[in-house]
């Protein structure tokens, strides 16, 4: 039994998690009988593992179980570049492909600067965080020499 004060800011986290884990768990219920047979994605590697902080650079994610077999868990993609459960963002690329079962090429969204996990999601679920799927996110070399530091990001 537990005996203390809980932040509203912790009850905010874990209800948010608690949602994340219902949406993907329902996302694979309602999928075909063939995708809730198959294994969920996995990332093996993503090259390059770094780019700028504008974004617009195109990287290959290698895994498997992009397709599944028979192609099950081929819809109800989304790939995210960096989440943020607690105050309910992901970041999305703005295009990706579907090259075969075990590769995806996507183009990289702005976000801000440091390390980020990128996950896939299909019809056959979500894959684990890993050593494996970090993108690193870094200012241009002309950028941040010193004092302050400015990057414009626009949209297309």
């Amino acid at each position: 039994m537990f005996s203390g004060v809980i932040g509203a800011s912790s009850i905010a986290r874990a209800r948010a998690a608690a949602i994340m884990v219902a949406t993907a768990l329902a996302a694979v219920a309602l999928a075909s009988p063939a995708a809730a047979a198959a294994a969920a994605p996995s990332i093996s590697s993503i090259s390059p593992s770094s780019g700028s902080v504008v974004g617009g650079q195109q990287v290959t994610i290698n895994g498997s179980g992009f397709v599944g077999a028979g192609g099950a868990c081929n819809k109800g993609y989304d790939i995210r570049f960096g989440s943020d459960a607690a105050h309910g963002y992901a970041i999305s690329p703005s295009s990706y492909k579907v090259m075969s079962d075990s590769k995806l090429q996507a183009r990289v969204p702005a976000n801000f600067a440091g390390p980020v996990d990128v996950r896939v999601y299909n019809a056959c679920g979500v894959t684990p965080v890993s050593a494996a799927d970090k993108f690193s996110y870094q200012y241009p070399p002309n950028q941040c020499l010193s004092g302050t530091c400015q990057v414009s990001i626009e949209s297309s």
